[in-house]
């Protein structure tokens, strides 16, 4: 049996490996090598491509989304390699992008904000008691270093009548929500109250004691009354 065979495109006598099986061909082999069955293949493969350019991309984005979605890990590898390979190459394109596309990375920003509003009010809300601590001292700092420019701030919008009576409003039903949510906000103002955890992160299960506590107080305090009745 022969270990070779000559390819009818490119005249080469090359090994069998170099050629595709096909069972019905008298040697098992197709007349012509992979390499030049690509070659002869390609004109044919571009203009299928071009007739069927939108199924043939949407069906490859489709499979592409279920791969990364099967292999998130290796994805995330991969990522963070190719970005660590050529971070000041990325960075260049991105400014360069950023800057010939500035309307349209703004209106799709909006439109993103605008579909994920309730899921962005959670993060934000999340990230603030996760760094409650760290906010406090941060608001702090900045206080002491622009006492005189946020005093003129605040004087002038106290100066507007509708201003006042609108915060005295808003705080009134913010404090109450808070108080009688029993939310995270107001736990942590009573356990701050001269307490040694300023700028420290206060364990959530502190959280949720108070929180018990508090709800413990209120049922007594309902029963009473209802004994008093």
């Amino acid at each position: 049996m022969s270990h070779g065979k000559q390819c009818k495109q490119c005249k080469e006598i090359k090994p069998l490996e170099k050629f595709t099986k096909d069972k019905t061909m008298k040697d098992d082999y197709r007349n012509y090598c992979r390499l030049c069955e690509r070659v002869r293949a390609a004109p044919t493969q571009r203009r299928y491509w071009l007739e069927n350019k939108e199924r043939l991309s949407k069906y490859s984005k489709v499979r592409t989304k279920l791969w990364r979605l099967k292999n998130k890990e290796e994805v995330k590898v991969k990522k963070k390699a190719y970005y660590e390979a050529n971070i000041e190459i990325i960075k260049v394109k991105t400014k360069k992008y950023a800057e010939a596309n500035k309307e349209k990375i703004r209106a799709r920003q909006k439109i993103w904000v605008e579909e994920n509003a309730e899921r962005l009010k959670l993060y934000r809300h999340q990230h603030y008691m996760d760094n409650w601590g760290e906010f406090k001292r941060k608001q702090t700092i900045y206080r002491a270093k622009n006492k005189d420019k946020i005093n003129e701030r605040v004087k002038a919008y106290r100066n507007i009548p509708e201003n006042k009576e609108h915060k005295k409003q808003i705080g009134k039903i913010y404090a109450r929500k808070n108080i009688d949510s029993l939310a995270d906000m107001y736990i942590l103002q009573l356990l701050y109250k001269g307490q040694k955890y300023k700028d420290n992160k206060v364990p959530k299960e502190l959280i949720e004691a108070k929180r018990m506590q508090l709800l413990i107080k209120r049922e007594v305090k309902k029963l009473n009354k209802g004994e008093e009745l």
